[in-house]
């Protein structure tokens, strides 16, 4: 088999699991703790970032699947104020500049976004 048709054979055998490969954010927000992972297996990358948020009261807030990026923004002083939102975008910057705005324009006062994950 010429070269250019050993490539383009392996470029389709990997397609499916490419259009499968995602990334996840889990959030608890009752404590703001979060953490977020990427991976070709949906279900193992959702299942890794809820095992390495670590509460009892963590979810899936956020996933970026087929080049969209997610992010979480949370208010910076969550202790008293229990702010957060998602936001989706085609860079890790969008989604990021989504999430801030979308918590601001909710819950006021300053909010950062300390997690993105894109794929």
């Amino acid at each position: 088999m010429p070269p250019l048709a050993r490539l383009i054979a392996v470029l389709i055998a990997l397609a499916p699991c490419a259009a499968a490969a995602q990334g996840a954010i889990a959030f608890n927000p009752a404590t703001g703790r979060y953490a977020h992972d990427s991976g070709a297996d949906a279900a193992r990358t959702e299942r890794d970032a809820l095992e390495a948020c670590g509460e009892r009261g963590c979810r899936i807030v956020a996933k970026a699947t087929r080049s969209k990026c997610a992010a979480l923004a949370k208010s910076k002083d969550f202790s008293s104020q229990r702010g957060w939102s998602v936001g989706r975008g085609d860079t890790s910057s969008e989604a990021e500049k989504e999430a801030v705005m979308a918590c601001q324009g909710k819950f006021g006062g300053y909010c950062e976004s300390p997690a993105s994950v894109c794929w």
